[in-house]
């Protein structure tokens, strides 16, 4: 049986033991089923999106887009942004047996865990007149952050595979204290084996883009634009500086 399910669904792991790599067969109470093969196949796989460029929407209602998380350094608007919400999906193929005591043994012969989103959304503020000098500039500034994004999470996609390859190996089965095993415990449990590494990922990724989104930055990038319509008149929150 395949299941799929989105992690910021599941709930906690609960009374769960499991079983170290030298655990001999009298410390696992749990019988090989014959179909599971060992160790369990674990693959990673990274979603690429469709990038969709928006320019309907103006640097007043920049901030109020959703799912973003972008602050502009002090002074400044937004006159872009890239959404790149990080949507994590894990599926397993798993094997259950209940014991005489009441528990539970899961085996994990499949996992694949996929990180993307269907598409990626990048906006130019529309003050800027469509490929204008100013459109031109930003769109470069906000394809920096999808190049970043993108090459951070490839860089990291071994590791992660990894760590979760790691922790299924030394982990498997599963032993639950009860029969009444939610399928959102075990997903739960493989979200806390990739945490580690995806944490370090998500620092690189905060690291790089904040540092393209300086006051510095912005000054060179603009300097190096010659563009000279940067600031539309009656915009709440600029102050040249």
């Amino acid at each position: 049986m395949i299941r799929t399910w989105l992690l910021w669904l599941c709930g906690a792991v609960l009374s769960l033991a499991f079983l170290s790599d030298g655990a001999t067969a009298a410390e696992n109470p749990c019988p090989k089923p014959p179909q599971v093969q060992l160790p369990a196949q674990v693959a990673f796989r990274i979603f690429e999106p469709r990038v969709v460029f928006r320019h309907d929407v103006d640097l007043v209602g920049l901030p109020r887009v959703e799912g973003h998380m972008e602050i502009p350094p002090r002074g400044w608007v937004l006159q872009g942004l890239t959404i790149t919400n990080e949507h994590l999906e894990i599926r397993t193929k798993t094997a259950r047996q209940v014991l005489p005591d009441g528990r539970a043994c899961i085996w994990l012969f499949w996992v694949e865990a996929t990180v993307g989103m269907p598409e990626q959304h990048v906006y130019v503020a529309n003050d800027y007149p469509d490929f204008s000098c100013e459109y031109r500039s930003v769109l470069a500034h906000e394809n920096k952050h999808v190049s970043i994004n993108r090459e951070v999470i490839r860089s990291f996609a071994e590791p992660v595979r990894k760590a979760l390859q790691d922790g299924v190996t030394k982990i498997n089965p599963l032993i639950f204290s009860n029969a009444n095993v939610q399928d959102s415990q075990i997903t739960g449990f493989l979200y806390s084996l990739m945490r580690p590494v995806q944490e370090t990922m998500h620092a690189e990724l905060k690291r790089q883009n904040g540092a393209i989104d300086t006051p510095e930055a912005y000054i060179q990038e603009h300097a190096a634009s010659g563009c000279k319509n940067w600031f539309p008149r009656g915009v709440p929150g600029y102050s040249r500086r």
